[in-house]
């Protein structure tokens, strides 16, 4: 999309809330892009008629993407070269690290106005603004700074990032995944 269209049009930004938790734009927020939504783009872009959606009108790419992530996460005899499952998991360590950042830069600082700011390179200043924090979670910072060097190699996939993707074990994505949502998961009960 970054290629054929302008970063401002609507497939764009669409493809965007994909890879991250944006929730102060225009239109639909991460969560509620449904992959009939998704399906429009990828049948406008290609120029064809796919039918992605049967049978799961109801379900978001969000909740598809955890979804996949956990099925990965779960399997003991996950094929480690695949790069679907590399890219997947990113994309989840990518959006479940983000939604707990923003939580916490709005429950810590008060503020939602710099997050609302961010126009690009998003984890990485969400995680500049999160160590900004005074209640910022000294056992979970490792672990979003991991996420934040990790993800970036995996999800942008084109011709010339194959090497990164290679390089990383979907083992060492599995265990982030789990160690992020067990650390999140804390931080939720205190």
């Amino acid at each position: 999309m970054e290629y054929i269209d302008s970063k401002e049009e609507p497939n764009y930004i669409l493809l965007t809330k994909l890879l991250h938790m944006i929730n102060y734009s225009e239109g639909k927020t991460t969560k509620e892009i449904y992959l009939e939504d998704f399906e429009k783009v990828i049948n406008s872009v290609w120029k064809t008629d796919k039918t992605i959606s049967t049978n799961r009108k109801d379900k978001t790419v969000y909740d598809l993407i955890i979804d996949v992530a956990n099925k990965i996460s779960s399997d003991p005899d996950i094929d480690d070269l695949a790069l679907e499952n590399k890219i997947a998991l990113s994309m989840a360590i990518r959006l479940v690290a983000e939604e707990f950042m923003i939580q916490q830069i709005i429950d810590d600082c008060g503020t939602e106005e710099k997050i609302r700011k961010i126009d690009s390179n998003q984890t990485g200043k969400l995680l500049s603004l999160y160590k900004q924090c005074s209640g910022t979670n000294k056992e979970i910072l490792p672990v979003l700074e991991e996420v934040s060097l990790m993800t970036a190699e995996n999800i942008y996939l084109n011709s010339l990032m194959y090497e990164p993707l290679i390089d990383i074990s979907v083992f060492q994505l599995k265990k982030l995944y789990g160690t992020l949502l067990t650390l999140s998961t804390m931080a939720e009960i205190e």
